[in-house]
């Protein structure tokens, strides 16, 4: 190999400086600038795209809160030991539904809403024929209790007193 002399060897000193800023702070400035300064700019209709979805995000979670309400009120109406009155629980699940159309109206909202009118329906019916069980047999006792002093009475009345 032949000796660099010091002219060579600064013209290739500053050459390897010049590439070496060019392959390092080249991509360093442009990942800086595509991070932190374009997004600063971002265009209105991209903008209102963002602010659009956040809407529809908070509503979407509004919405499942107010049917977790709804479904923890269902279960508190088919529980036999829940001390609330049914026409009470009635009243804040048919208020929830309301709210529900009020704030939103789309397609998917509505099936749900029908849904749940439906499930409340047959709940309503389930809680009906339980107190109607509940009645038919204490009809049942009394009958039994009416019989039993029924026969109580037949038999003194066929063994006169001594």
């Amino acid at each position: 190999m032949k000796a660099i002399n010091s002219k060579e060897r600064s013209k290739q000193v500053w050459q390897f400086i010049f590439i070496f800023l060019g392959l390092a702070v080249v991509p360093v400035s442009l990942i800086f600038f595509s991070y932190y300064r374009i997004p600063e700019k971002l265009h209105d209709q991209e903008q209102r795209k963002l602010i659009n979805y956040t809407n529809f995000e908070r509503s979407q979670k509004v919405l499942v809160r107010q049917l977790d309400n709804i479904d923890s009120n269902l279960n508190l109406l088919v529980n036999e030991s829940s001390n609330e009155l049914p026409e009470v629980i009635n009243t804040r699940i048919a208020s929830s539904i309301e709210n529900i159309k009020q704030t939103d109206t789309g397609r998917l909202v509505t099936l749900i809403l029908n849904g749940y009118n439906n499930h409340l329906k047959h709940v309503n019916n389930l809680v009906r024929m339980r107190k109607e069980m509940k009645d038919i047999k204490e009809i049942e006792q009394k009958l039994k209790d009416c019989t039993e002093a029924c026969d109580q009475l037949r038999l003194r009345a066929s063994n006169p007193m001594p």
